[in-house]
């Protein structure tokens, strides 16, 4: 199973990718690796391209979090979902501000040796509260079509969606063996 979870910045694409990871079993590919040295600087693109699709090509199942624009052919291509966090800006805005107040002081989860993330005002508006790459997101879809494309307007339709498909993970009971096939034919909102 191959699970692509994109959206703009603050809408909780790794902490969503993590809980998958542990509900399901599969591995996170956590893009953020490839394309930022430890001082949050963007890597030469060709060489993180060359990482992610290694990585990926390396994995029956995978799921993959984050700038998906590197190898966004590739992902599209081959996802079996996509899980779209289309959440509006205020409430991106507001999940950045959580993050960095919780990893202020130490690394992100799951990225080790990389320093703190510092919170810039000019980014998080024009990323979170503008928006800025969510046109990004609209026109990868439309140019490559992928199906199963599931979108989220808010945390709220995200959980009812996890809900009704049975990936409640509040629970020690392993999900149904119907539920992929839940995930990929349940109607989007």
């Amino acid at each position: 199973m191959k699970i692509v979870i994109i959206g703009i910045r603050g809408t909780g694409k790794t902490t969503l990718a993590q809980t998958l990871e542990k509900r399901l079993n599969i591995d996170v590919l956590h893009v953020d690796k490839y394309i930022w040295d430890e001082n949050w600087i963007l890597c030469d693109k060709t060489q993180a391209t060359r990482g992610i699709i290694q990585e990926l090509d390396s994995k029956k199942d995978w799921i993959f979090e984050g700038n998906f624009t590197y190898v966004v052919d590739y992902l599209f291509k081959n996802a079996d979902v996509i899980l779209y966090l289309d959440y509006s800006g205020i409430e991106a805005a507001i999940g950045c501000l959580r993050r960095w107040w919780k990893e202020r002081q130490s690394s992100r989860a799951g990225f080790d040796g990389k320093k703190p993330q510092k919170l810039e005002f000019q980014y998080l508006i024009r990323k979170a509260l503008l928006k800025e790459n969510r046109r990004k997101i609209e026109e990868a879809i439309e140019e490559y079509k992928p199906k199963n494309v599931k979108r989220f307007k808010n945390r709220g339709e995200l959980n009812k969606f996890l809900k009704q498909t049975q990936l409640n993970f509040s629970s020690n009971i392993p999900p149904s063996t119907s539920w992929f096939d839940k995930l990929t034919t349940s109607q989007d909102k």
